[in-house]
């Protein structure tokens, strides 16, 4: 009997990735299901029986920070105690981890170990065992066993469950593996080591996903457009069967069988179902690429895709979904196949558009090639474009996330409001991020949008134009003093935030950001030459750039603002110094400066041999890159290969290389280097480059200061945001080896940081993050040999850090800072005596 549609989950947001089940305490299978759209969802079988066959979903699980590449299930450990089922996933965010699901939050979260997006994991012997786009296979443990799999990226591994040893008369526990290399891997792991011990070959593209058959067999599947079956003792392929017309993603077998009959899908819209290396049935689906399949116990077939609906096909008259539903299906394909026809591949750039980096890793760009279209993404750990497909159309428009209720109110994600207010929040390069946010009108505007910041990730800097513009859309909120713990602050969990509530509207340029009228741009008065100085002026509200690659995006350039508590505790006030509006960076010194810098570079070049040197026309786009990123505003015609070749230059030897240091500080500031330095894989491979400059014994002291420099400059941009925060750690540690230096520029670009990481802490900073602010902090200023603006800095770190958790001020008063504050009011220098004078008050 054919398959038949038997039921759509549409939860997923965008494309669904990952498939797997488990059984509950009834018996009953629960489909698990990951995608791009950074969740995973949980679904179980209705009992109502109303239709015969439906789903709902009862647990979304949102903890990854990109997209969820790969999840598999934990079962029950018996010799742990561990009687509960868990789940686990891998991210393009380079984590793994598991999830309880009787708990909120993840029970065990694997980081800061892998260099590339989790690509493949599966449980086996007790252990979490994944590969990743670096290439890396890695068993999970305190101390993770890895090993150079593939290059440049592995996609998929499976367990040879049953089999503790192999002809070759290796013992312990075996997986396989398969990558971009077109190759296919048998592993060894036994005790503290992993090994290769086999390599399968004859696929001619890279390999995407393995299953295992039988104790000697496996199956695979490749960009290649076919499935192979291989013997294992034997190393060959066995049979080779043409299946997809693309690339074929998704593989599965049926549990009752040996290989004989399984489901694959691929990049041609199609699910195939295989007996005996004979497709039986082709499934049609309304999307361009079907991801990933999984068969379940029951025989039926479930599906995900890229118009981000899972779908679930069965053989069971039972089961099957109403005969409207099965109609509707077909003319949804029907549709979609109609609009891959009427296609215009003209409106698509040619293949030299390749010559252009993504700005981050997982960018996709459309290439014509003749008279297909073809679908590149950008792998950030290669640098390069890889062809993940071809564009065949528009897909059907996608549900509606939000529903008008015969009611008058709006259902959004289930739930009903009052109304859906639109968001626009501009990123770099002018792209535009289309948001909605549910609101209904007895809620506090202010909690409304603290609660749609953090679901989005942005940062807190925008609550107060959120709530204003929930405000204005809504119209006024009349606040009713709430009693007992109603409320709390956005920023210390206290009393509620309601900041500036008499206070009239400050004047701004421009029409409203969120609403689409005239785009705004943030102040662009004042000019900052050299060394910016801090403090109260206009200079640091603007982007030294275009704004577009600031952390915090147009519009929103006010830092945190006025903490009220209702705790009894004193109230914080603002000031001209602290907490401070905006990110500090170090900018150009102007367009001579970068004449200069080039002669410095044409003259160490001089000096150099191949192939490190440069050649005479790569000292010309030299000069176009320092030159251009010197200028006011930074030249727009620099391009990917300009910044590639400063990337080059990074590797000259270490008394040489600063004049490369120093273009790249500016190069961090110009959206497009921003983005092509801080994207995934290189800028991982940056900070580590410059924590060593840092930290290295070698006398190059310009190479520390302007190292440093480099660091604070990262934070201009989101990219470098996220990445600093992760390492943070080691950004400490190299810090406070420089805090005796006497060198007054390495001084005041490692308190910059200081004041940076501040600005960027929430209320929910890590404890151990602030005990180091304030345990270097206290350094700074104990040192005589500190620079006053270094001791500036260090005390407008400590304001903002206060502001925006109130329990700092408890820490620092309790300490030795109330005196070390004193000291200073009588200081020289009249914004470090200014600023003392008011911390001191605070405390």
């Amino acid at each position: 009997m054919a398959y038949s549609l038997s039921a759509e989950l549409c939860a997923h947001t965008n494309d669904v990735r990952c498939i797997c089940s488990y059984k509950d305490d009834l018996g009953e299978d629960v489909i698990v299901t990951g995608g791009r759209d950074k969740c995973i969802n949980l679904w179980r079988r209705t009992t109502d029986g109303i239709p015969a066959v439906s789903y709902e979903l009862f647990r979304t699980i949102r903890k990854h920070k990109s997209y969820v590449n790969c999840i598999c299930v934990v079962p029950p450990d018996a010799s742990c105690g561990r009687e509960e089922i868990l789940l686990a996933s891998g991210s393009d965010d380079k984590t793994v981890m598991v999830h309880s699901l009787s708990k909120e939050e993840p029970v065990k979260v694997f980081e800061n170990v892998l260099q590339g997006a989790v690509a493949g994991i599966i449980y086996f012997c007790g252990h979490l065992i994944t590969v990743s786009w670096d290439g890396i296979l890695c068993i999970w443990e305190e101390s993770p066993i890895k090993a150079d799999a593939h290059s440049p990226s592995a996609y998929t591994v499976a367990a040879l469950e049953g089999i503790s040893s192999t002809k070759e008369g290796y013992t312990g526990s075996f997986v396989i593996t398969g990558g971009a290399d077109k190759l296919i891997k048998l592993w060894n792991w036994c005790e503290n080591s992993v090994k290769c011990i086999k390599v399968f070959t004859g696929h001619e593209g890279p390999v995407r996903n393995i299953k295992t058959c039988d104790l000697n067999h496996f199956m695979s599947v490749a960009n290649d457009q076919v499935v192979k079956l291989w013997d294992l003792n034997e190393g060959v392929c066995l049979q080779t069967i043409p299946a997809h017309d693309s690339y074929v993603y998704g593989l599965s077998l049926y549990t009752d069988t040996t290989g004989s009959a399984f489901v694959t899908s691929g990049e041609d819209s199609l699910v195939k179902v295989w007996e005996v290396g004979v497709c039986i049935q082709s499934i049609e689906l309304p999307a361009i690429s079907v991801w990933c399949v999984h068969c379940l116990d029951n025989g039926d077939i479930v599906v995900g895709s890229s118009d981000n609906v899972v779908r679930i096909f069965t053989r069971d008259p039972s089961r099957k979904a109403s005969e409207e539903d099965c109609a509707r299906l077909l003319e949804e394909v029907a549709s979609f196949k109609k609009q891959g026809q009427d296609l215009d591949h003209s409106q698509f750039p040619g293949p030299e558009a390749l010559k252009e980096p993504g700005k981050k890793h997982g960018d996709v760009k459309v290439i014509r090639n003749n008279k297909k279209s073809e679908v590149y993404q950008w792998n950030g750990t290669s640098q390069d474009w890889e062809l993940i497909g071809y564009a065949s159309g528009k897909a059907p428009d996608k549900k509606e996330e939000s529903e008008k209720l015969p009611n008058g109110k709006w259902l959004y994600e289930g739930k009903e409001y009052d109304i859906i207010i639109p968001i626009e929040i501009e990123e770099d390069f002018g792209v535009v991020r289309n948001l909605k946010l549910p609101y209904n009108k007895d809620t506090d505007p202010w909690v409304a949008a603290q609660q749609f910041l953090e679901k989005h990730m942005l940062h807190l800097s925008q609550l107060e134009q959120v709530a204003n513009h929930i405000q204005k859309v809504a119209g006024p909120y009349v606040y009713t003093k709430p009693t007992g713990s109603q409320y709390s602050d956005p920023f210390t969990g206290s009393g509620r935030y309601l900041p500036g509530a008499n206070q009239p509207q400050g004047s701004q340029s421009g029409t409203d950001p969120f609403t689409g009228g005239t785009r705004y741009r943030p102040n662009e008065s004042g000019k900052e030459e050299g060394l910016p100085t801090l403090g109260g002026g206009s200079g640091f509200t603007s982007d030294p750039i275009t704004g577009g690659s600031r952390y915090i995006p147009p519009g929103m350039d006010s830092g945190p603002k006025v903490t009220f508590t209702q705790d009894g505790k004193k109230l914080l006030q603002p000031n001209k110094y602290y907490p401070v509006s905006a990110l500090k960076t170090f900018q150009s010194a102007g367009s001579e400066y970068g004449e200069k810098v080039w002669s410095k570079i044409s003259e160490l070049n001089s000096t150099l041999q191949e192939p490190i040197a440069l050649s005479a026309s790569d000292l010309l786009e030299v000069f176009t890159v320092s030159t251009g990123l010197s200028e006011t505003p930074p030249s727009s015609n620099l391009t990917g290969d300009h910044f590639r070749l400063l990337h080059r230059m990074l590797n000259w030897p270490v008394d040489k290389v600063f004049p490369a240091l120093d273009l790249l500080r500016l190069a961090l500031l110009h959206p497009m280097g921003g983005s092509f330095f801080l994207q995934e894989g290189l800028g991982s491979e940056l900070l580590d480059k410059l924590i060593q400059f840092t930290v290295s014994s070698s006398p190059e002291v310009k190479n520390s200061q302007v190292a440093f420099r480099c660091i604070a400059n990262m934070f201009s941009h989101q990219l470098g945001v996220a990445l600093l925060m992760e390492h943070k750690q080691f950004i400490f540690q190299s810090m406070d080896v420089h805090l005796t230096s006497t060198n007054r520029n390495i001084q005041i670009a490692i308190c910059t940081i200081l004041l940076n990481y501040c600005f960027c802490f929430k209320a929910s900073s890590n404890s151990e993050d602030v005990v180091i602010v304030l345990t270097q902090a206290a350094k700074i200023l104990k040192s005589d040999d500190q620079d006053p603006e270094a001791k500036y800095r260090t005390l407008l770190a400590l304001g903002t850090l206060a502001h925006i958790n109130r329990d700092v001020v408890d820490s620092i008063a309790s300490n030795e800072f109330k005196d070390l504050t004193r000291t200073l009011i009588s200081a020289q220098h009249q914004k470090l005596s200014e600023c003392a004078k008011l911390l001191f008050s605070d405390l």
